[in-house]
């Protein structure tokens, strides 16, 4: 379809209706007439990216991506509204459409923006880029022009000048950033509670008001294929909002490691600006400050804030284990290592994120630099809204889980394990959609599996039947890797459910589809299951009802109730239901 390195086939499980979509397209948009072809965008962490191609007139497309999202995220209505203004004054701003609120188009809210032409550089150079040291010292200058150049734009001027809310956004933010950390502690700690009041204490009064980007990094741009330290567009606007411009900086040199910083950190972080030419943080903070006119003198606490949020969310992620709320062994160690870290930093005040910027000038060398206490010995990136960790972390996966089986609506051994069913036997089944995932450097973004079970009436007891069914869609490397994860091999929660399992079945390959709309799901695996999930509606909220604290080690904490009907026709496992019990939650796994 098109030679852009970007570019995939669709994948089947991320399908558009290409004759309702084009039906609906037509007369919003210039050239929307003959037959649609569309592509993929394989890059990206959670927003889905199409190419829509209409004879020689194109646009791209871009929904939420599957699965139960948070109500404020993945906003496509504010993207296209900050889109549909702002190009008229911030050139790299491609220019939306057209927006579609309606769910049953594609299944999701949408918007339709224009196509840029370019390359997209993640985590290193392309390798006929590498060894040029002033190309990379141009890259990085492109990326703080680009950010700088945002800052300076009238909100009033793009049509967003009542955008958000600006007053009050830092204390906002260092506010809620506090009572999570309060929320989460499970006894009082000095260091961190010290920092947190160093940030109170040290605030800084916002000096002006500008348009955020609010993920501001290189591969959320749009460069020239053939010189990349030319920008062409940026990406990802569905958190735009206006505030504090330097919470922006603060953000972005997070991700900036450069040579001279701790492997950990320079794997961790998403941007190749540790290769040689690249400006140094110093470097790229007065570059920021000579293109903006703003005073960097305060720098530092933007910094050392973003590091208090990478502590904040360790602590969330042990207080987890140490709550019940999962059982994965990995999390016991969180504590300390943050409280490694803290004894690591240089004090609160003048020790607290001693970066030393230099805004006078450039710097002719490259300084060293010592990160921030926290993130100088814990190495977090924010990615995929989960943390990735670069200590051992062979493998995480995240996305959402179901399950329907032939017990009545809310099953008893689900309530509690100990509990028997109500049958002779319980059949049924867990259905697996990754949104995201890594095995080691194998990317396991967007796969879906099921496990068919059958056990007696006292799951606790064992002597589970289980068979695997992985997705024909990816290749065998990633069918290999899901194996391992999904059969208990390699740690995490399903090591603990293999315990009971007496058979595994040999695992089959087919087309698996899973279709979410709403709460509404769907789930086929072409020749053996059929099933609907449907959310039961909470007479007291109106919401689909929820239970929470359940032990369940797959499961997340809170799991949403529904009814499920499924035809299954297995060789081995031969079932259906009518509206019986069937849950939904969004997971979290790592191993080992």
């Amino acid at each position: 379809m098109d030679d852009d390195p970007e570019l995939i086939p669709v994948r089947s499980d991320e399908e558009l209706d290409t004759d309702g979509l084009a039906a609906w397209l037509r007369g919003k948009l210039p050239g929307a007439q003959g037959p649609l072809e569309i592509g993929q965008f394989g890059g990206g962490h959670a927003n889905l990216t199409y190419l829509l191609r209409f004879g020689e007139t194109e646009y791209v497309l871009r929904r939420p991506p599957l699965g139960p999202i948070a109500p404020s995220s993945h906003d496509m209505a504010r993207e296209h509204r900050v889109l549909a203004g702002l190009w008229r004054v911030y050139p790299l701003a491609p220019r939306s459409y057209v927006l579609c609120a309606d769910d049953g188009v594609i299944g999701a809210p949408f918007h339709v923006m224009e196509r840029r032409r370019g390359i997209v550089i993640r985590t290193d150079l392309p390798a006929r880029f590498q060894g040029d040291a002033n190309l990379a010292r141009r890259i990085g200058e492109t990326v703080i022009d680009a950010l700088a150049d945002l800052h300076k734009v009238d909100p009033k001027a793009a049509g967003l000048d009542e955008l958000g809310r600006p007053e009050g956004f830092v204390e906002r933010q260092l506010a809620g950033w506090t009572q999570r950390w309060h929320a989460a502690k499970e006894a009082d700690d000095a260091r961190l509670d010290a920092i947190a009041a160093w940030l109170d204490a040290n605030r800084p009064p916002a000096q002006a008001v500008a348009l955020l980007h609010n993920d501001p990094k290189l591969d959320n741009m749009i460069v020239g294929a053939e010189d990349p330290a030319r920008a062409v567009a940026v990406l990802d606007w569905d958190m735009c909002t206006r505030g504090d411009p330097l919470m922006d900086l603060g953000y972005l040199l997070t991700f900036w490691g450069e040579a001279g910083d701790p492997q950990a950190w320079i794997e961790a972080a998403s941007m190749p600006s540790w290769r040689d030419g690249f400006p140094t943080r110093a470097e790229a903070v007065a570059r920021y400050a000579e293109r903006t006119g703003f005073d960097l003198g305060a720098v530092r606490w933007y910094h050392v804030f973003g590091t208090f949020k990478i502590a904040v969310v360790l602590q969330q992620i042990y207080i987890r284990f140490v709550r019940g709320q999962t059982q994965d062994q990995r999390f016991a160690p969180r504590r300390r290592a943050r409280r490694r870290a803290d004894r690591q930093g240089r004090g609160v005040g003048g020790g607290v994120g001693g970066a030393g910027y230099r805004l006078s000038g450039i710097p002719r060398s490259r300084p060293r630099w010592t990160p921030p206490p926290i993130a100088s010995k814990i190495f977090v990136v924010f990615r995929m809204e989960r943390p990735v960790m670069t200590e051992p972390d062979p493998w995480w996966v995240n996305g959402i889980l179901y399950e329907n089986c032939t017990c009545q609506l809310l099953c008893p051994a689900h309530v509690s394990f100990k509990q028997a069913c109500e049958g002779e036997k319980c059949l049924g089944y867990w259905g697996i959609h990754i949104n995201k995932g890594r095995f080691g450097r194998l990317v396991l973004d967007r796969q879906n599996a099921v496990v068919l079970y059958e056990s007696p009436p006292n799951m606790h007891e064992g002597d589970w039947t289980m068979r695997l069914y992985l997705d024909s869609a990816v290749d065998e490397e990633q069918r290999a890797a899901l194996q391992q994860i999904l059969t208990g091999q390699v740690g995490g929660p399903w090591n603990i459910l293999a315990k009971f399992v007496k058979e595994w079945l040999e695992p089959e390959i087919a087309p698996i589809r899973y279709d979410d709309i709403g709460t509404h799901k769907r789930l086929r695996v072409e020749g053996v299951l059929d099933s609907t999930i449907d959310g039961v509606e909470s007479k007291r909220t109106g919401q689909t009802a929820t239970l929470g604290n359940l032990f369940n080690v797959i499961h997340a904490a809170v799991q949403f109730m529904a009814t499920g009907s499924s035809k299954v026709m297995d060789p081995s496992f031969t079932w259906t239901s009518k509206e019986k019990h069937a849950l939904w939650s969004e997971f979290s796994w790592t191993g080992p």
